[in-house]
């Protein structure tokens, strides 16, 4: 597999029963909504069924919270020990955590980018975490092709938010994806 600068991927980050409590519960959950792009809602876009979870917002989610941010950061120390331009930013702060499914045969996320200026805090590292196995199609393509990430339970990708980084959540076609994603920004002062 090629692979291309800046695009971390690191193998079992979750545990199998934390990503199946969080698939779990995500389908219990009563407040999902059609996912959003930045730019709003456009199925032509992007066609996955969304739920954001934001830290200390939603008690029944404090635990599984707390152990996504722990996952993220042993990520994060890794991505910025590999490099070191990443360590400049020093206050960084993150989104939550966005669980999103793409349908078996309909979800997708067409080619973008994921850099945002919200009030002055600006996207500088996208974060995924697949929560189960798609043995066929559901790959986070990079670079138009460069390189396809399959999805598998645990594994965490990181990379720059940046419009160098375009890439594209490809449909799923044995079965549904499931994902945990999100955002850090850094603020500018």
């Amino acid at each position: 597999m090629e692979t291309i600068e800046y695009v971390e991927i690191y193998e079992n980050i979750l545990s199998d029963e934390l990503c199946d409590e969080i698939i779990d519960k995500f389908e219990k959950q009563e407040n999902k909504y059609p996912g959003h792009t930045g730019s709003g809602l456009n199925t032509n876009i992007k066609l996955t069924t969304d739920f954001h979870l934001i830290r200390q917002q939603d008690n029944e989610w404090n635990d599984i919270d707390k152990k996504l941010y722990i996952g993220l950061n042993k990520c994060l120390v890794k991505y910025r020990e590999k490099y070191k331009a990443f360590q400049v930013y020093t206050e960084i702060t993150d989104t939550g955590f966005q669980i999103q499914r793409y349908i078996s045969n309909e979800g997708f996320y067409i080619y973008h980018n994921d850099y945002r200026n919200d009030n002055d805090k600006y996207r500088i590292l996208t974060f995924l975490f697949y929560l189960n196995d798609v043995e066929k199609g559901g790959e986070t393509e990079f670079l138009y092709g460069r390189l396809k990430v399959k999805p598998e339970k645990g594994k965490c990708v990181l990379f720059p938010a940046w419009w160098t980084f375009p890439h594209s959540g490809l449909i799923p076609i044995s079965n549904n994806k499931y994902i945990a994603t999100g955002w850090l920004h850094y603020k500018n002062s």
